[in-house]
């Protein structure tokens, strides 16, 4: 059995430990906010773009669009290879 002194120690302690694990979680989420803020700012400045692609996306689109029933696979894979 446990003494009446030890169960009051280790309800403290389980309550300070509770206390820390919540300062923790806390902090760790704080960190991943602060990170992702960072991150998306740096990435912000990047001199990086994806507008080239973008437009060979829309070109794509474009022809399947225009050819909807109108050809086969092989007339649509000919005018996209060979614009």
């Amino acid at each position: 059995m446990l003494k009446p002194c030890a169960s009051a120690l280790s309800l403290s302690w389980m309550s300070g430990s509770l206390r820390l694990f919540t300062l923790a979680s806390l902090l760790s989420r704080l960190l991943r906010s602060v990170f992702s803020v960072m991150l998306l700012s740096a990435l912000h400045f990047l001199s990086f773009s994806n507008g080239h692609v973008e437009g060979h996306v829309a070109r794509l689109k474009f022809l399947k669009r225009q050819m909807y029933g109108r050809a086969n696979f092989d007339l649509l894979r000919a005018r996209v290879l060979h614009p």
